[in-house]
């Protein structure tokens, strides 16, 4: 995949990345829930599942009779910011679909991430 530069409107109210505290201060919420009365430890014999996270963006693609007509992130969870062109730029990601199947208008959603390997 090539990353291509799309000038677009930048937001500048982020929320700050949680840090090594926090996610400890969660882990011990965690715990102390599973051991807790609520799930009754005693009866039940508890194991645990860790996945890695894929963490990348919300997307939203609207084809109309096959062309990609507009591409929504999820925005401020309000209003969807317009991301089109940057989507434009994924390879990945068809421009038109001719399939015969294909339905006149569909949105389709997904989540758009980049692999640290790309970054090089």
């Amino acid at each position: 995949m090539k990353l291509l530069s799309v000038i677009g409107n930048i937001l500048t109210l982020f929320p700050l990345p949680k840090t090594f505290s926090d996610l400890l201060f969660l882990k011990s919420l965690t715990f102390k829930f599973v051991n807790s009365e609520t799930l009754r430890p005693d009866e039940y014999k508890i194991s645990y599942t860790a996945e890695p996270k894929i963490d990348g963006i919300s997307a939203s693609l609207t084809y109309k009779n096959g062309k990609l007509e507009k591409g929504l992130s999820r925005g401020d969870g309000k209003e969807g910011e317009d991301i089109t062109n940057n989507l434009k730029t994924i390879s990945d990601i068809p421009h038109n679909v001719q399939a015969n199947d294909f339905p006149d208008e569909i949105d389709i959603r997904g989540e758009v991430f980049i692999k640290n390997s790309e970054f090089k």
